[in-house]
């Protein structure tokens, strides 16, 4: 079914089904986000954009410091080299941004 997630929380669908991830990313709702990304965990290094962004290019393209803070925790290493349709990884867009204090909090995890 269209939309529904597996037990490993793989969705089924393209970009469309994280529109409520990408809004609560884009207004600074962490509660929102952490609720998808409880019942979808895989959301995490997901593309949620046509653009190939994930969760994170998101956040940090919002500068939300504090939603980047709780993604990097939960996302692995490999997680944030993850790049988007331009070659950019959520770092090098922060940076690219002037938004440092944003790529400090990726740069401490990795």
């Amino acid at each position: 079914m269209a939309g529904e997630s597996d037990k490993k929380g793989n969705i089924d669908d393209g970009v469309e089904i994280y529109m409520d991830l990408y809004k609560a990313l884009q207004i600074g709702d962490w509660n929102a986000a952490k609720e998808f990304l409880n019942r979808h965990p895989c959301a995490i290094s997901a593309k949620i954009t046509v653009r190939d962004q994930t969760a994170l290019h998101v956040a940090a393209k919002a500068g939300h410091v504090h939603i980047v803070e709780e993604l990097v925790k939960q996302m692995s290493e490999e997680n944030l080299e993850i790049k988007d349709i331009y070659g950019y990884t959520a770092l090098a867009r922060a940076a690219y941004n002037g938004n440092y204090r944003i790529a400090e909090c990726m740069l401490g995890k990795n």
